[in-house]
């Protein structure tokens, strides 16, 4: 039963999607590597000042912060750095930065279908919305991201990026692509890669 207002209107629940505090704690430890100190307190005075807030405290990797906000800090950073590369190189430095710093144990599976699965099964620890369908052997993979909060084919070159790197750190090489996005109006974000 939906809750009722005094008013006798159905009261607005309002949900906000949240990412988790690892992957904003990636976003600030790679402008300061990659581009110098400063930069990311800048990127944050560009936002709106509700935005910017829950990412000027201390960030801690448990925490949950707003999904949007920091995908527009994201934006605000690329326009800042004017790097064409920059949401690919932010995904591969990603990959490294939470896999190595929180997600370590997932190194000891050598083959990049079994740890894509298994990173998929962890997306809800990263992400509180969408859901991931993970198909394929040793070589090949296929990922179908559905119902997620953020809808921005940027966006997705960080995932397929951090998808690529990830299957690296696997120690294989391959390709990573991305056929289908709902940014070019798909009904959901697909993965597929490839490797030795």
């Amino acid at each position: 039963m939906e809750p009722w207002t005094s008013t006798g209107r159905p009261a607005v629940r309002w949900t906000v999607a949240q990412v988790a505090g690892a992957s904003v704690l990636s976003f600030q430890v790679f402008l300061r590597k990659a581009y110098g100190e400063g930069l990311y307190e800048r990127v944050l005075d560009r936002l709106p000042p509700e935005d910017a807030a829950p990412m000027r405290a201390i960030l801690l990797p448990v925490n949950w912060y707003p999904t949007h906000p920091y995908v527009r800090a994201l934006h605000v950073a690329r326009e800042l750095t004017g790097d064409d590369e920059f949401f690919d190189r932010f995904g591969a430095f990603a990959a490294d930065y939470q896999i190595n710093a929180f997600r370590r144990v997932l190194l000891r599976f050598a083959s990049p279908a079994f740890f894509l699965d298994r990173a998929g099964r962890l997306w809800a620890r990263t992400h509180d919305t969408g859901t991931w369908e993970v198909e394929g052997g040793d070589r090949h993979v296929r990922g179908t991201l559905r119902d997620f909060a953020v809808v921005d084919a940027d966006y997705c070159r960080v995932l397929v990026a951090w998808i690529h790197r990830a299957s690296q750190l696997t120690g294989t090489r391959g390709e990573t692509v991305h056929p289908a996005c709902r940014a070019r109006g798909d009904e959901a974000c697909v993965f597929e890669g490839w490797w030795e």
